[in-house]
């Protein structure tokens, strides 16, 4: 499978924001769905694809308690379903909120149980399994695992237009 990958800053790749992830019945969810709106349903599928060592994070609003972001934490990498992200990344969320954010580190039973209270809002059937379908095709690309040399093949090809590439990163 070919992903759109959509920047290349010289550390990280980032994957399209229209690049579909999941399809659940006639809906397709794209990369932006997840940044917006249902991120922690992709912290959850990421989660139970790297194991329990993924720590979910979350940027609440604490005077609303409004959930700006949710996104997985292994060691020192952060990831969201862009790929690997970086403190502007969570700062831009951050600007977002008013003026106290928290930031937390829930478990899996805490992030579903928002969800299914509504709060957040629960993921549609099959949601969740089609989500880590795609994160464990993509693995090297949420990990960087042997990225640096396929940029480095791609770019020796001169393209011209980097953020145009479309790379084959299927492990």
């Amino acid at each position: 499978m070919h992903i759109l990958l959509d920047t290349f800053d010289g550390y990280l790749l980032r994957i399209e924001d229209s690049q579909q992830l999941a399809t659940i019945g006639n809906r397709e969810f794209i990369v932006s769905d997840y940044l917006h709106g249902r991120c922690h349903i992709f912290a959850l599928a990421a989660q139970e694809v790297f194991g329990p060592h993924a720590l979910i994070k979350v940027l609440i609003d604490a005077e609303s308690g409004f959930l700006l972001h949710a996104y997985i934490g292994i060691n020192d990498i952060d990831i969201d379903a862009r790929g690997q992200i970086q403190e502007s990344d969570i700062l831009d969320y951050e600007a977002q909120g008013g003026f106290e954010i928290d930031h937390v580190v829930l478990s899996h039973e805490q992030v579903l149980s928002q969800s299914s209270a509504c709060q957040w809002g629960a993921p549609e059937t099959g949601e969740i399994d089609a989500l880590k379908d795609f994160i464990s095709l993509h693995k090297s690309v949420f990990l960087a695992d042997d990225v640096d040399s396929r940029i480095e093949a791609a770019v020796s090809c001169k393209p011209a237009n980097v953020e145009d590439l479309i790379f084959d990163l299927t492990l």
